[in-house]
């Protein structure tokens, strides 16, 4: 009764499943556990005298409660499992309750709003999918589904629902907090007030409600906009025990046989009778509605979201796949369940402060030994204290406002960032896809000629007759409210012809006003991506005589029509129309029937003799302009390093023509993909064709080469990467392109571009179409050139993210060292001395160093691109070594009495060197000297550690408990940090970056 067209994998072994298969959509279990009440309460009880701490663990690592509270289940034991382990499609481990259907005797789990069913055969959970064409019992058109069945298809196919119910604030707000760092924030906050450290655990819990309130601000403006995606739809009308009934839109079922009305489409739906016209550009972004029929043959499909503009009154539909199933359910789930967090950069932050916190433990069993005469309860905070020192817990806070002021500066530039936690992944970008209709060419195209047997002519009105009656009757128009409606060039090229509609259905009838001929349409096959073709059978009711005519992209036409009519000369036409124009092939044949009767035998024809019976007429020639700013956006991407690449659904030889033109590839020898039979890929000469050769020769020779989308599963990895041009691709073929180059951006105007968009690491959609939620950034003009502007701010947020980074832990080192210095001589740094280094100097330069904005022009370097690189490496050691170095020898260099106070001296000193080290000019972001607010907070905390070093405010060394310098100590204490201010200066402009770009 279930069955999956797609599916090859075994049914399940329970009586029920043998009826069904299932859709490729699956996940994998890891194990099976039975939670037992014993091991439940085993859990309870250690998380009780733990304090709730292995609760916690338990949050962060599923698999530990997984493990205490269940006990394993196998094959060989008694299978009856509660739980299950298994990843999701972001790789994170997911434990979920199990659930058992009685009726199919089979387990199933909800994950992300969708019922996946246990497979026993294959171990694998898998999506149902209604499939009317291969059913055992196919819905009938004349009875509907009985309301068992209707019942369970809404349990195994699900219902029509789309509610995204957002969690609620208290669960939102507790969920943001017990992630790992901001629990630790919290624990150091508390150990602060206890060690009357507040005025400080006061401003890092502001900077953690920021940073919180953020997050949860992105979250629920994700959830905003995703409820203004869903569309109300109206009632729908259902057959049921061959009785009609209205039902509310949520209410229906995969199977059932429905009548709908103008407005949003509630499922995807099979259309069975009639036609209508449909606006699909929420989903596709194709800026004109498109005219749908009935096809016996070809199953034509309406999607949920999409609006109905127009319908016959003898409609009639099946619905497929209801609420997160359809194509606009799975657009919204991509975008809910979008990785909130910047998985690389916490992973790595996250390996740093496990390093951290070893250097703590040694600290603390160095202190534990040094510390005398202090209470357990002191000894114990003093300890503790170490954890919070060299663990900076403002840094996620940092980060996160960092994130917040380039976004702010994104939007003024008309960039809106829909992802912000993609931002610095933008830093690590090295290849750019860009899609050529809409993106890098103007929207429309321009008729620009036609050709037929070498003879061109830019002149419509001297058109042959066979090509002009192409014109006007090939295509998908229809009338609406008295405008014609459908693809841009089919209005322009029939408004030329002379053919106007009859009517306000569609076009059943046309009239040729030239000839003064009437057609009766008798049968049409649409345009689509994978035929690249349009096919229309007319009936002539002057001449009586029925006229078939095709129109698409040639070299598929060659494949399909009467291959005697194609001339000698034809690929030779094809590219040199090509290197100048979109071509597009047309063909026709006509036939003598003695009435319309004859005509209508003509329907049960197949497509393919249809297309066989065709003769070839000639070519279409269009022309697409570039945009005005897209030939300097490539140029300024190749001048800088990047690798920009063009992926279109036009002819190899147009899209070569827009390639050269913008400069993404030289003039040369051009080789285009092939695929033979037994899917080897080869590459022809596109002037010589006899010329052909394998791809290593191609990138031996550093010729320039084309991949067709036919070619693109089959195509070695190598030749993926070397070629800068693809063509003839579908969008699910633009997808595998993208998904098969690691760290690319994809830039599309949102028609046919979804997929890609979202697979991408990076997507930037210049258009503000509904499919164009699912990139990265939405520019609100349709300029390439924005592109340019967010890779700055990307490079520019990655730098300062990694810039801030190293300047809190380092700082917190060089305040590890002066506190362990303090406990060497069993003394204790006064909490003032931690409040002038924190709020005084570390926590104002890390966040005024946002404010400093990206070059002015793309940089020839690239950031580092992990923050375990070695440049990153070598900059905390060396940095560490000289300020612990020069702390070191200023320590034992002067007395006992005043060794504390030149310690915390000298610690100043290094973190207003280290701040100038770090924000110095670099290709990346403008000079440090630019950014106004940070040389004035320079120059303040400069003037501030002199006075408090010559001990000009005497209350402030009495309130910090600091001991006065003598004349040479203080001169000592300058020139040693003089010199370390210098070292580091040197070191991270001249050593550091030497590495790094050693390492590029």
């Amino acid at each position: 009764m279930y069955n999956c067209v797609k599916s090859s994998l075994p049914p399940a072994t329970s009586f029920f499943a043998k009826k069904r298969a299932f859709d490729l959509e699956k996940l994998n279990p890891i194990s099976f556990r039975r939670y037992t009440l014993l091991r439940r309460m085993s859990w309870v009880f250690l998380s009780i005298i733990t304090l709730g701490i292995v609760n916690l663990l338990g949050y962060w690592f599923p698999t530990i409660r997984f493990i205490i509270s269940g006990k394993r289940c196998t094959e060989s034991t008694e299978f009856n499992p509660s739980h299950v382990k298994y990843r999701d499609e972001q790789g994170e481990i997911v434990v979920e309750q199990l659930f058992y259907n009685i009726e199919d005797q089979n387990f199933f789990l909800n994950h992300r709003f969708r019922k996946y069913f246990y497979n026993s055969e294959t171990n694998e959970f898998l999506l149902e999918v209604y499939d009317y064409f291969t059913s055992d019992t196919p819905t009938s058109l004349d009875e509907g589904l009985s309301p068992s069945l209707r019942k369970m298809h809404a349990l195994y196919f699900g219902t029509n629902s789309f509610h995204l119910q957002p969690p609620g604030f208290l669960r939102m707000l507790i969920t943001e907090i017990l992630t790992p760092f901001y629990v630790f924030q919290i624990l150091a906050c508390v150990l602060w007030a206890v060690d009357e450290y507040l005025f400080y655990a006061c401003c890092i819990l502001l900077l953690a409600l920021f940073s919180v309130g953020t997050a949860m601000y992105s979250e629920f403006s994700l959830h905003k906009k995703l409820k203004d995606l869903i569309s109300p739809c109206p009632d729908v009308e259902i057959l049921s025990k061959k009785q009609w009934a209205q039902v509310a839109a949520d209410e229906i079922v995969a199977g059932d046989v429905v009548r709908l009305s103008k407005g949003t489409v509630p499922a995807d739906i099979i259309i069975m009778r009639g036609s209508l016209v449909v606006n699909e550009a929420v989903l596709t972004g194709e800026g004109f509605p498109i005219r749908k029929v009935y096809k016996k043959d070809n199953p034509t499909r309406i999607f949920a979201g999409t609006d109905i503009l127009t319908l016959s009154d003898d409609f009639l539909g099946i619905v497929e796949r209801t609420g997160f199933r359809t194509m606009k359910g799975r657009m919204l789930l991509t975008l809910r369940f979008q990785s909130i967090t910047n998985k690389r950069f916490f992973n790595e932050s996250l390996k740093f402060f496990i390093g951290l916190g070893l250097i703590a433990i040694a600290g603390a069993v160095v202190a534990y030994s040094l510390l005398d005469g202090l209470s357990p309860v002191v000894l114990f905070i003093r300890c503790a204290d170490l954890f919070t020192i060299v663990m900076p817990p403002s840094l996620p806070s940092v980060l996160t406002v960092g994130t917040s002021i380039a976004i702010s500066r994104l939007k003024k530039k008309g960039v809106l960032v829909l992802r912000p936690s993609k931002l610095n992944e933008t830093g690590f970008v090295s290849s750019i896809f860009f899609d050529k209709t809409g993106t890098l060419t103007e929207d429309e195209l321009k008729f620009s000629g036609w050709s037929v047997g070498g003879i061109s002519s830019a002149d419509f009105s001297n058109i042959p007759h066979n090509m002009r009656v192409i014109s006007g009757l090939c295509h998908s128009l229809y009338s609406l409210d008295g405008t014609l409606g459908g693809d841009f060039i089919d209005i322009k090229m029939f408004e030329k012809s002379g053919f106007r509609l009859l009517g306000s259905e569609g076009s059943q009838e046309l009239y040729d006003t030239v000839k003064k001929e009437k057609f009766i349409t008798l049968r049409n096959f649409d345009f689509t991506s994978e035929n690249a073709r349009h096919l229309g059978v007319f009936y002539n009711v002057t001449k009586r005589m029925v006229v078939i005519v095709l129109k698409g992209a040639p070299e598929r036409l060659a494949e399909v029509i009467c291959e005697r009519s194609i001339p000698v000369s034809f690929e030779e036409y094809l590219t040199t129309h090509s290197f100048h124009s979109r071509v597009l092939g047309a063909a026709t044949a006509s036939f003598h029937v003695e009435n319309i009767d004859d005509a209508w035998e003509y329907v049960d024809i197949p497509r393919e003799e249809l297309e066989a019976k065709c003769h070839f007429a000639g070519f279409m020639l269009f022309a697409n302009a570039l945009k005005p700013s897209s030939m300097n956006t490539v140029i300024q991407l190749k001048r800088h390093g990047f690798v920009p690449s063009m992926i279109t659904g036009d002819a190899a030889a147009t899209a070569v023509t827009t390639a050269v033109s913008l400069g993404m590839i030289e003039r040369g020898k051009l080789f285009c993909s092939r695929l033979e039979p037994d899917n080897k890929v080869l590459f022809y000469n596109m002037k010589a064709p006899s010329e052909v050769i394998e791809w290593g020769d191609v990138i031996d020779a550093g010729h320039n080469c084309v991949i067709t989308g036919n070619c693109v599963d089959f195509a070695n990895e190598s030749i993926m990467r070397y070629s800068r041009v693809f063509a003839r691709c579908s969008p699910e073929q633009k997808q595998a392109i993208v998904m098969r180059h690691r760290e690319c951006c994809f830039v599309g105007d949102g028609a046919n571009d979804c997929l890609a968009l979202n697979a991408a690491s990076i997507g930037i959609s210049v258009s503000q179409v509904d499919s164009s939620a699912a990139a990265t950034f939405t520019t609100t003009g349709s300029d390439p050139q924005s592109v340019l502007t967010i890779l700055r701010e990307g490079q520019c947020s990655l730098v300062t993210s990694i810039a801030a980074f190293k300047f809190l832990i380092l700082y917190s080192l060089f305040q590890f060292m002066t506190v362990c210095f303090s406990y060497y001589r069993n003394e204790l740094c006064t909490n003032f001395m931690f409040l002038f280094v924190d709020l005084g100097l570390a926590i104002p330069i890390s966040l005024i160093s946002n404010y400093t904005h990206p070059s002015d022009h793309l940089s020839d370097d690239r950031p580092p691109s992990s923050l375990l690189s070695k440049s990153i490496f070598l900059s905390l050691f060396g940095h560490a070594l000289i300020a612990v170095g020069s702390m070191t020898f200023a320590y034992f260099s002067v007395s006992k009495e005043v060794a504390l106070t030149t310690a915390f001296y000298h610690c100043c000193f290094m973190c207003w060197a280290l701040a100038l080290a770090l924000n110095h000019s670099q290709s990346f972001r403008k000079p440090f000297y630019t950014n106004d607010s940070l040389v004035f907070l320079m120059i303040i905390e400069l003037v501030m550690i002199c006075l408090l070093v010559f001990n000009v405010f005497t209350d402030a060394n009495i309130l910090f408990k600091l001991s006065i310098l003598d004349m040479s100590e203080k001169l000592l204490l300058c020139v040693t940090a003089f010199v370390a201010s210098v070292l580091m200066i040197v070191f991270e402009r001249v050593v550091v970056q030497k590495v790094h770009k050693n390492s590029l």
